[in-house]
């Protein structure tokens, strides 16, 4: 899903599976976002470098237990090259905001969120 400038994620049935496999979001926390209001950036060359998602969840309550899964699920995975360093998922208002990759970079998305008022749900290694 690419466009020029900044833009919602588009939710069709082809981009739904392209959602989950590049930012390792299962079934389980695609049922608690908004699809209406997701937005994604990534790293051009290698996904593993930076991938990044803010998500509105359906309820913002669940934000803690979904970043517990989300580490879980991001630590679970078995990477075949460009090995990311860190993963963090913060929360800010109804929406919550995800990334993994190189810890540079993570931690300029992080401070980022940070500045914007988002609150550190998760920073972890992104391997177990």
């Amino acid at each position: 899903h690419t466009v020029d400038g900044p833009a919602k994620f588009n939710f069709t049935t082809e981009n739904v599976e392209t959602f989950k496999w590049w930012l390792h979001v299962t079934d389980e926390l695609l049922a608690q976002i908004d699809q209406n209001d997701v937005a994604t950036l990534m790293h051009m060359m290698n996904t593993n470098t930076f991938c990044s998602a803010v998500m509105e969840l359906k309820n913002a309550g669940e934000a803690s237990s979904f970043g517990e899964i989300y580490k879980e699920i991001v630590q679970g995975n078995h990477w075949m090259c460009g090995f990311p360093d860190t993963l963090v998922v913060l929360s800010l208002g109804d929406f919550v905001l995800t990334a993994y990759g190189a810890d540079d970079l993570i931690q300029l998305f992080k401070s980022g969120a940070q500045s914007l008022g988002a609150t550190l749900l998760v920073e972890a290694p992104a391997e177990a």
